[in-house]
């Protein structure tokens, strides 16, 4: 019986320093999301809002050091806005077209953490790394605007040959932790990521390489 308690000590003890350097969070964060492109349509194309939302776990491996993944849904695009010429003011013609590009994907990042600031009240750190993409699908939100109504229709699309549907990003930011409680704390990441390759492929007009600057709003739980 002695053995087994020894044993159970030898087990449970380390298993429980081992668990406390892990941080398990749920975030929400809207963002601007637009493109770089080299496409002829970028004078009429304008960013938009999005968001990401997702599970983090972060293993802290000292005071200073941690890595960080988990997985996340995001939306991220563009919209444009263009005026249409028509003959006059009782044209049957519409005299403005606005389309919104939606796309819609998973995100499995990993993260290194460096600590630069760390008081009782407040943890500042220094976060970068890669986010592994995984497109969903597409949606397109399209408005002709007439004299007296509006036209609005909406297409769906889950990508084609020219689709690149597994990509990477780059990500870096900072992050601030705010303590609640011993075990939980809020925090706030201002945060910037970039598809490192273009979302279209094998297209010298349309490359879509997305971009977005959000702000991630997070509560985190110390095990």
């Amino acid at each position: 019986m002695k053995i087994i308690r020894i044993i159970i000590f030898l087990v449970i003890v380390p298993f429980q320093t081992f668990a406390q350097n892990f941080h398990i969070s749920a975030f929400f964060q809207p963002n601007i999301a637009y493109k770089f492109d080299n496409d002829y349509l970028s004078k009429i194309e304008k960013p938009m809002f999005g968001y990401q939302t997702g599970f983090e776990i972060t293993y802290n491996i000292n005071d200073r050091l941690g890595i960080a993944s988990g997985i996340s849904f995001y939306k991220k695009g563009y919209r444009t806005k263009s005026t249409l010429f028509y003959r006059d003011v009782y044209s049957s013609e519409p005299k403005e077209l606005n389309v919104s590009y939606n796309y819609f994907f998973i995100g499995m990042p990993f993260i290194v953490k460096y600590t630069i600031v760390n008081f009782k009240n407040l943890r500042l750190c220094v976060n970068a790394g890669v986010i592994g993409n995984v497109f969903l699908s597409e949606t397109i939100n399209r408005e002709f605007v007439y004299s007296d109504y509006t036209d609005k229709s909406t297409y769906k699309s889950y990508g084609n040959k020219n689709t690149r549907n597994i990509n990477a990003a780059g990500s870096i930011g900072f992050t601030a932790d705010i303590p609640i409680t011993e075990e939980i704390s809020l925090s706030l990441q201002p945060n910037y990521e970039s598809l490192i390759w273009p979302f279209v492929k094998n297209n010298h007009f349309y490359t879509r390489k997305f971009w977005d600057l959000g702000l991630r709003v997070g509560l985190s739980y110390k095990l």
